[in-house]
């Protein structure tokens, strides 16, 4: 292939918030723009689009992050010739975005006393496919926030 001729992941970013009339919930919406060039055998192909939400570890907690996902995404995009701004949203319960799990103790009189809040690393790993064929990856940069029970986001 030549240079320039597969699609691209650009500005990848993530972005979480609160989902209104629920609390306990939130927003996980991942972005990028697709650019596809003349001439790339992939234009006008449909493509699997995968993106995986998960904690990283930045070494400032006791414990590692939880390794399975927060979030999986999936659908089918067209890779048309030109810069497509993609956009991918899934809602999650808040506890689930807690990949350094926050540890508190139940006092005698049943209040949740904290004990070791840390804070949350995560990250959007973004693929496109052709078949079992990957064309593009990115990774957003980290998001990063305090969602479990002794967190403020």
């Amino acid at each position: 292939l030549q240079d320039g001729a597969v699609p691209e992941i650009v500005d990848p970013s993530m972005s979480i918030e609160e989902v209104e009339n629920h609390p306990g919930r939130r927003s996980v919406r991942v972005t990028y723009d697709l650019v596809v060039r003349d001439p790339d055998p992939f234009a006008g192909q449909e493509l699997l689009q995968r993106i995986v939400v998960h904690g990283v570890d930045e070494h400032d907690a006791a414990v590692p992050p939880r390794g399975e996902p927060v979030a999986v995404m999936e659908a089918t995009i067209r890779a048309d010739s030109g810069t497509h701004p993609q956009v991918a949203e899934a809602v999650v319960n808040e506890v689930d975005l807690d990949v350094e799990e926050d540890l508190w103790r139940n006092t005698p009189s049943g209040d949740a006393e904290p004990i070791a809040e840390w804070l949350d690393h995560l990250i959007a790993e973004i693929s496109l496919a052709e078949g079992q064929t990957v064309v593009a990856t990115a990774t957003t940069p980290v998001v990063t926030g305090s969602w479990g029970p002794l967190g403020s986001d």
